[in-house]
């Protein structure tokens, strides 16, 4: 997991398909309306929290983007 605190508004975490798998899901799984998707995001965040010390606010707006990229880099 490479993760990246840009401002106290930006977080960004990049995810491997392995590393997506660890959590039971795979990017073409992934849906705002699905509770796997949402399960990723607090597990996500709790993980964050536990290994960074930073919180990642879940409630209020909140915009996420999924990007899949190449795995060969």
């Amino acid at each position: 997991m490479n993760f990246l605190i840009r401002n106290e508004y930006r977080t960004e975490i990049i995810l491997s398909s392995p590393e997506l798998l660890s959590y039971g899901i795979t990017y073409e799984e992934i849906d705002y309306g699905n509770t796997e998707t949402r399960r990723l995001l607090w597990a996500l965040q709790g993980d964050i929290q536990k290994k960074y010390g930073h919180t990642i606010p879940l409630s209020g707006r909140v915009l996420i983007e999924v990007i899949k990229e190449r795995e060969d880099r």
